[in-house]
């Protein structure tokens, strides 16, 4: 059961081959796919991964959690996603620098905040903290 924007999907997933369903996402149906593996990381900890491929687009969304005895980490990212953003937002804001009654309005452009907004939009991570470690 996958919840974003306070709607929640029921999505089948494989774990020895991708499971195929159709999924309304914001009132359009996709034919997606998805797939999930368990793996262990670098620091040697425990996690499963999941992959939603959207079989008619080129975007893919993938969670992973991470577990550990006091906290999991819950991450998700998209593809295409911030570095495409990026590409273009860059290649929008050169051209707007063209202009210049527009040029002078860019130079206050908070790169830093979109840079962080961006993040948390495509690619937001939460820790999730076990109550028993909280006693």
């Amino acid at each position: 059961i996958y919840k974003e924007k306070g709607t929640q999907y029921t999505v089948p997933v494989g774990f020895k081959k991708p499971e195929t369903s159709i999924q309304t996402f914001f009132n359009e149906p996709y034919l997606i796919n998805a797939a999930a593996r368990f793996f262990t990381d670098e620091n040697l900890k425990q996690g499963l991964v999941i992959d939603i491929n959207f079989l008619e687009t080129p975007c893919t969304k993938r969670i992973k959690i991470i577990f550990d005895n006091q906290f999991c980490i819950l991450s998700q990212s998209e593809t295409p996603g911030k570095p495409f953003v990026d590409l273009t937002v860059n290649s929008f804001k050169f051209s707007l620098l063209q202009i210049p009654i527009l040029s002078s309005l860019l130079e206050k452009f908070d790169e830093d905040i979109t840079t962080y907004k961006l993040q948390r939009l495509f690619s937001p991570q939460l820790i999730l903290k076990n109550k028993n470690s909280l006693e």
